[in-house]
């Protein structure tokens, strides 16, 4: 089994070291023809295309928009959850501000049905309050989190990413805002 899980977490550093090499194979042969390299543009999401509608009897199922977007770049404005005891490298965007009070609720909270669970390498983040934007790769299916939760929808952001995604948007002009503390 161990032996397994190696070969195939080979198997896909191997694939992500192929794909960047691609990127930039593309990216050198495109600045040589003279042509400018542009990155993907990333596909804005919203809260309200994550489930069919109406609802039917098998309840909330996704819908084809988010299932086509599965490993793509996208883009999302959404509220970080307050959480009394954040975990490592995650954090969960909801559609409307949220506190999760994690030592009497546990798994029965008030997450909405429609969130993005936020991977990023690094410690915890500090909470943030007011709406944000953020951009990373979009995933979908179940995922059990290590606070316990069950995902269906993630995003994974690069180290670069996080700074930018976490810096809170005017609520009059829609551009991110400067954090406190931090200069430009």
């Amino acid at each position: 089994m161990n032996r397994a899980r190696r070969s195939c977490a080979n198997r896909t550093a191997r694939l992500s070291l192929s794909a960047v090499a691609s990127l930039l194979f593309c990216a050198s042969a495109a600045t040589a023809l003279g042509e400018s390299f542009e990155p993907p543009t990333p596909e804005e999401l919203l809260f309200r295309d994550f489930f069919r509608m109406p609802v039917g009897s098998r309840g909330l199922e996704p819908s084809s928009r988010l299932i086509d977007l599965d490993e793509k770049l996208i883009r999302i404005r959404g509220y970080m959850a307050h959480q009394e005891l954040p975990t490592p490298g995650v954090f969960i965007l909801s559609p409307l501000p949220v506190e999760l009070g994690d030592a009497d609720e546990s798994l029965s909270d008030d997450l909405p049905p429609a969130v993005v669970f936020v991977h990023f390498d690094g410690p915890a983040h500090p909470y943030v309050a007011g709406l944000l934007q953020l951009t990373g790769t979009l995933h979908v299916g179940p995922h059990d989190e290590a606070d316990g939760h069950v995902s269906q929808v993630r995003a994974h952001l690069d180290a670069s990413q996080l700074a930018a995604a976490v810096a809170p948007l005017s609520p009059t002009t829609g551009a991110p805002q400067q954090a406190p503390g931090r200069s430009p």
